[in-house]
């Protein structure tokens, strides 16, 4: 569904697409991927992306989703920077010139390329300058604190700015309550400790299985 979502708004966008997703997620960047070669454009990633996805890619072997950080479709963007790290340096260096690409080669042929970002990439809009009429696709879950929503707002203004439209296609994989509920219920587990909520009282009054331990707070330890 997100795939369908994402190449139709390419498929429609004669301009720039810029896609915002996390540096570790594989299989948005899969998605990006082919849609990327399925519409005839280049996917631009930074320095820190790549080296993320190579060793994702190193260690998932069969599930490394068919994408290749070597494919024609991946380049590398060269920010040019006046102090690059000794990695950053060498790494580059050893990239063929087809590989790499500039945000002035980008500015050139907006059309030819879908660029990534990261979460209130506002410093990556002011750098690039986006031609009006490009595209920003949001593929990763909205903010959920402060400081987080008010980056997002400085991204918002950029954009604004710029010309450039946002869409919101993202799959987060959060289970629902109701989802929960049946796993647990199936599991039947004697023991149910929550860890990734922030209403843990809610699913022990929610669903009536097991014994709940619930931690009081970070650091907490559960001895049973």
């Amino acid at each position: 569904m997100v795939k369908e979502k994402v190449q139709n708004v390419v498929d429609r966008t004669r301009n720039l697409v810029i896609a915002d997703f996390s540096r570790s997620d594989l299989d948005r960047f899969a998605t990006f991927y082919d849609v990327a070669r399925e519409t005839d454009r280049k996917l631009v990633i930074d320095f820190k992306r790549y080296l993320v996805l190579k060793a994702i890619l190193k260690t998932r072997g069969i599930l490394a989703k068919n994408v290749s950080m070597e494919s024609e479709t991946v380049l590398i963007l060269d920010e040019e920077k006046k102090k690059p790290t000794s990695i950053e340096r060498n790494v580059l260096a050893s990239l063929p010139e087809e590989k790499k690409t500039t945000m002035e080669e980008i500015r050139k042929a907006p059309q030819e390329y879908i660029f990534t970002v990261v979460f209130g990439g506002a410093r990556d809009i002011k750098k690039l300058k986006p031609p009006q009429g490009s595209i920003y696709i949001l593929s990763s879950s909205e903010p959920v604190d402060e400081e987080r929503e008010i980056s997002f707002e400085r991204l918002l203004n950029w954009l604004e700015h710029f010309g450039v439209a946002v869409y919101h296609i993202h799959s987060s994989g959060h289970a629902t309550p109701l989802d929960i509920k049946e796993v647990i219920e199936r599991a039947q587990p004697e023991i149910i400790i929550p860890v990734h909520t922030q209403y843990p009282l809610l699913f022990k009054n929610f669903v009536k299985v097991g014994q709940w331990e619930i931690p009081e707070g970070r650091g907490y330890k559960v001895v049973i």
